[in-house]
């Protein structure tokens, strides 16, 4: 009992490392992992916490269970937001998407398999690839419900015309629009039709709104 008064203070105290100590001396097996959790989270130690943490929700009661893989995700989330650059860790990504599988969050997981796609599309040398990865990575987030990163990593890929379906339709930016259509046209060569936007001939819309019309999905090769 006085070990478990010690831990509460000590926590209530944010001494998150002499808590764990005082829970393990209490028999407090899932209140050690949880502060010892808390401890290393304060550290910036964002990986550790969330291992931590989830080990802690395997051994926690039903009504505080997800409270700690949600304490969990919050750990992870944190050290993917301390990477630099987009070579973030398949195994962070495997973390995340396994933690929102048990909080019954498939944005999440969408997220992270995003996320995941696109670092290996960072890691690729042959081009095809790499462009199949960011598809895949710009598929998950359209799945994920966020399309403006789709948008930004459709574009990454090449894959124009379906930013630009993406830009009209779920983000009604027009400018994003006009842009991702002009980059399609000059991929694909059709100077005809670019020199009629450029010009303000409206002979352009037809065209432009029947390839949209027509447009794949984000996995599959777009032409106009």
């Amino acid at each position: 009992e006085d070990f478990l008064e010690s831990a509460k203070t000590f926590e209530d105290r944010g001494r998150f490392e002499l808590a764990a100590d005082a829970y393990r001396s209490a028999g407090m097996r899932a209140d050690e992992l949880r502060c010892s959790a808390l401890h290393h989270d304060s550290e910036g130690e964002f990986v550790k916490a969330g291992a931590l943490f989830e080990q802690a929700a395997g051994l926690s009661e039903s009504t505080t269970r997800d409270a700690m893989w949600g304490m969990a995700k919050g750990a992870i989330d944190s050290a993917i937001a301390s990477i630099q650059d987009s070579q973030i860790p398949g195994s962070l990504m495997d973390t995340k998407s396994r933690i929102c599988s048990f909080l019954g969050d498939v944005k999440g997981q969408a997220d992270a398999r995003a996320m995941y796609y696109e670092g290996l599309a960072g890691k690729g040398t042959d081009e095809r690839s790499r462009k199949r990865d960011l598809r895949r990575a710009a598929a998950e987030y359209e799945k994920s419900g966020n399309p403006s990163e789709a948008v930004r990593v459709h574009k990454k890929a090449g894959s124009y015309l379906r930013a630009a379906k993406m830009a009209l339709l779920d983000l009604d930016d027009d400018d994003e629009f006009l842009y991702c259509v002009m980059k399609h046209l000059s991929s694909k060569g059709h100077k005809q039709v670019l020199s009629w936007m450029h010009s303000g001939d409206q002979r352009w819309k037809p065209t432009v709104a029947n390839a949209l019309s027509k447009s794949k999905p984000a996995v599959k090769q777009d032409t106009l």
